[in-house]
């Protein structure tokens, strides 16, 4: 039996699936199938996936469309290989990212879990910088997902039962938040994928309404932290997460951290240090979306500070505006 398996969700992708699925099929490491699940297209997908001689394909077909995560879950069935590595129909495997994916999973069976840095292409331009440790990537899922979906590679048998399928287009988020207390997430800090960005991209299209898709998982986490999942404290958490949201002001936000910070001690839900220390993250990348918008209100930041200090706070936006430089 193959040691992975490969993963491909497939609608209405002809434009760009020949050169995903040859990315592919011209990776160093060999040892994998190639799930390839066909969500009822209309175009020439399937001619497209036909084209290729390759015995590693296993082409698998939906006669009716029904959207990403029951696709996923339909291929994840079929699958018995003891390792999943996720992959979209219009993104660019580069030639080690199995191999190097494979090793970094082998050389600790305690890992359940990683992902790559990836390269953003098309419309937009740029290389992820995504936390590289345990606590850090789990820390994350408190306000974000904490990989790129398409960049994963998981253990099979953690994820049988299937992604879960209430969250419409976050049913990765969802699942590693299942995951967090099943083993240790990783991530390689390389680029091993390119992702494109584009108006078609299949992650990007459907995710318009952020905050109503996000709101049933940002519940979940408040409840978690004994916070009361209220309207006012999900649309501040999502501020949080850099969003300007109207009826919302910055002493609320502050404040909205702070209490975070201050439940997360009783309930010791995730590690003080790295909390905190994304918190003020966080704070920082409010900051600069306020100073374009409302330059005046800046500074009331730190007025209100209690658990996070000026010092700590000037500290974080030294160090983005070293970045910007």
């Amino acid at each position: 039996m193959p040691k992975v398996a490969v993963l491909m969700p497939v609608y209405n992708a002809g434009k760009y699936l020949s050169e995903s699925i040859r990315s592919i099929l011209s990776q160093s490491f060999t040892d994998f199938s190639f799930y390839i699940v066909d969500d009822g297209s209309t175009d020439n997908s399937l001619e497209i996936i036909a084209s290729f001689n390759d015995p590693r394909i296993k082409i698998l077909r939906k006669e009716k469309n029904s959207g990403v995560t029951d696709t996923l879950n339909f291929g994840l069935a079929h699958i018995t290989e003891p390792l999943v590595t996720r992959m979209d129909a219009d993104d660019i495997a580069l030639p080690e990212r199995l191999n190097e994916q494979y090793n970094f999973m082998m050389s600790d069976r305690e890992k359940i879990i990683c992902g790559t840095q990836v390269e953003y292409f098309g419309d937009q331009t740029n290389t992820s910088s995504l936390p590289l440790k345990d606590a850090e990537l789990k820390t994350q899922l408190l306000f974000q997902n904490c990989f790129i979906h398409p960049s994963v590679m998981f253990r099979t048998a953690l994820m049988k039962q299937g992604y879960p399928d209430k969250y419409p287009h976050l049913e990765d988020y969802a699942a590693w938040i299942g995951l967090r207390d099943k083993g240790k997430f990783g991530m390689l800090d390389k680029v091993l994928i390119k992702y494109r960005m584009e108006g078609q991209n299949i992650s990007f299209r459907n995710y318009g309404n952020k905050l109503e898709r996000v709101t049933p998982l940002y519940k979940q986490l408040l409840e978690e932290l004994n916070i009361e999942p209220s309207g006012k404290n999900i649309l501040l958490h999502f501020s949080l997460c850099g969003h300007i949201c109207p009826g919302t002001g910055i002493e609320e936000i502050i404040d909205h951290a702070n209490l975070i910070i201050e439940k997360n001690k009783i309930v010791r839900c995730y590690p003080e240090k790295e909390l905190k220390e994304l918190i003020i993250h966080k704070l920082n990348v409010y900051y600069f979306l306020i100073v374009k918008i409302r330059p005046r209100s800046a500074f009331v930041f730190w007025k209100k500070m209690k658990s996070i200090t000026f010092k700590q706070f000037r500290y974080w936006l030294s160090a983005t505006m070293n970045k910007k430089r």
